[in-house]
């Protein structure tokens, strides 16, 4: 961060990238708050701190985006964009939220300005950091092309676009290929997405492998009033455990904003498994310090037709309906004697004596996320001389741990000497993940 700040030439620029470390009075209030309810100093003291820290950090952060965003727009034009919602929170691991990067193509970003104001062709590439249920945390990576053009001459006619997106997960390697396209006008939005993986199953967590699902999903905000907007979304999508089932998920919102400083909203969801929820919220902001030129007024209901008016801006605006990628898992079976889907076994030995030391390789297609551990045991093998539990070697299960970014571990089992054993036996392995 200081070699990005030493680049800036104007003093003033130098006070404003330390503003943005500095959380601020009213941040420090705020960090302050999330500590109230510890009645360990040292906890809360721990909690004020990291949130301070965090607080810091995206300021940092933005800091570092808006010059690179200065940057990028001296290579590509002035219409190449960051967008930056990516953000730490007290007690959480590590990023989450999301990055877009806009980089126009040359012969729209420059020339007839007019023209660069009604029709946009981009490329688009973002980031998707987010934490699943299990608190595994995934990225998300995405590369795009995108073409939008303005229905008329005066963008009354709304903004359509068109785009393609490739997007693959960095953690387990998941891939999908995206097709969609998206309406913005005066009283809303729309976007239908086409969500096809192009990967198989592949290891996930301990137990379970996962794959990226296939769906499509409609989108929907209609701007009700100046004050009102709606939500509603609805798609249909594979079965989560691998059926060759599909379900359909839908999802319903209302906001209210009858004060610029007081949200009042509430969201339906239908998961697609019966297990629909509802939640209601409210939202009073309350701004602290600086100086206001005219108080914020109350607006009730609003008024009809009172959205936001199309602009040349929403012609390079970046879609933001391709973010986290769909995934579903079943649980792994045994394949006695070869392989638990996703991990293999081989013997390091082509053959061993009775008594003998037998040496098995565990190995995953992929590195482990986690610490994972397996039982191995020995079983009979095939053909029609098997070897013999309690006469050839112990019927025990022996536990093995592939570490965190490794991809394979090796156990050993001492066979039994069995001087009466006359002719060749085999033997193979079975392995259980632990549960």
């Amino acid at each position: 961060m200081l070699i990005l700040a030493s680049n800036v030439a104007a003093n003033d620029d130098h006070v404003r990238f330390l503003d943005r470390l500095n959380p601020g009075v009213s941040g420090l209030q705020a960090c302050a708050s999330s500590a109230s309810g510890s009645t360990v100093a040292g906890a809360a003291f721990s909690t004020v701190a990291r949130c301070t820290a965090d607080r810091a950090f995206a300021g940092a952060l933005d800091e570092a985006l808006h010059l690179v965003e200065d940057q990028g727009q001296t290579v590509f034009g002035e219409r190449f964009r960051i967008n930056n919602r990516l953000g730490l929170s007290a007690g959480s691991r590590g990023l989450r939220g999301e990055l877009d990067a806009v980089v126009p193509l040359m012969g729209f970003s420059s020339g007839n300005h007019d023209e660069s104001a009604r029709r946009a062709l981009f490329m688009q590439s973002g980031l998707t950091r987010w934490t699943d249920d299990q608190g595994f945390r995934r990225s998300d990576v995405r590369h795009g092309l995108v073409h939008r053009f303005a229905g008329s001459d005066s963008l009354e006619g709304g903004i359509f676009g068109l785009w393609v997106f490739v997007q693959q997960n960095l953690e387990r390697g998941h891939e999908r290929f995206v097709t969609g396209m998206d309406y913005t006008g005066r009283w809303g939005t729309g976007s239908l997405n086409y969500f096809v993986p192009t990967t198989d199953w592949l290891p996930g967590r301990r137990g379970y492998e996962e794959r990226a699902l296939e769906g499509m999903e409609l989108d929907l905000r209609f701007d009700a009033t100046s004050t009102i907007t709606l939500n509603a979304a609805t798609g249909r999508w594979e079965a989560a455990n691998g059926s060759a089932d599909w379900r359909t998920r839908s999802r319903l919102g209302l906001e209210w904003r009858p004060h610029p400083l007081l949200r009042i909203g509430s969201n339906w969801a239908d998961p697609g498994f019966g297990d629909d929820t509802l939640n209601v919220r409210a939202e009073v902001s309350i701004p602290l310090g600086g100086t206001t030129r005219e108080r914020p007024r109350w607006q009730g209901l609003g008024y009809a037709g009172g959205g936001t008016a199309v602009s040349s801006e929403d012609v390079w605006r970046a879609v933001d309906t391709v973010g986290r990628i769909e995934v579903g898992e079943r649980s792994v079976e045994t394949i006695s004697g070869l392989s638990v889907s996703g991990v293999t076994t081989r013997f390091l030995q082509d053959s061993v004596g009775t008594g003998d030391t037998v040496r098995v390789e565990i190995s995953l297609s992929s590195p482990a996320s986690t610490d994972t551990a397996f039982n191995v045991r020995l079983v009979p093998g095939s053909g029609e001389n098997p070897a013999v539990p309690g006469e050839d070697y112990v019927d025990e299960t022996v536990e093995v741990t592939i570490f965190s970014g490794e991809t394979s571990a090796e156990v050993t089992f001492q066979l039994i000497h069995n001087p009466s054993l006359q002719t060749a036996r085999s033997l193979s392995v079975a392995v259980d993940p632990v549960s």
